[in-house]
């Protein structure tokens, strides 16, 4: 218990305060602030690290689901994103001239 503000909340999150830190975040951003304001026993730096650390993902996961909407049987963003999975794991080889030489390149 901290000493200087006993009415600081060090249990566990529970899904009620996450899903309105997450809708708070959908209206106002990334103010911390405003948001803490809105839970009880919760600071600007708890909500914060929470939404950072718990959090986003999930709140990127609803953006891009909602990008995805627009397709009925939703292959085109599956196209897209396996596209992105193909480009990431492709590594451009550097060759040397001796290299190159060696290889017939």
């Amino acid at each position: 218990m901290n000493v200087l503000t006993p009415n600081i909340k060090k249990s566990r999150w529970t899904e009620q305060e996450d899903a309105l830190v997450l809708s708070l975040y959908e209206k106002w951003g990334s103010k911390w602030r405003q948001i803490a304001e809105e839970l009880p026993g919760r600071t600007e730096a708890q909500v914060k690290n929470r939404f950072h650390t718990y959090l986003r993902g999930s709140c990127v996961k609803k953006q891009e689901a909602g990008k995805n909407m627009g397709n009925l049987d939703g292959r085109e963003g599956e196209k897209s994103m396996r596209k992105e999975k193909e480009s990431l794991g492709k590594k451009k080889k550097n060759y040397s001239e001796k290299d190159r030489a060696n290889k017939g390149l």
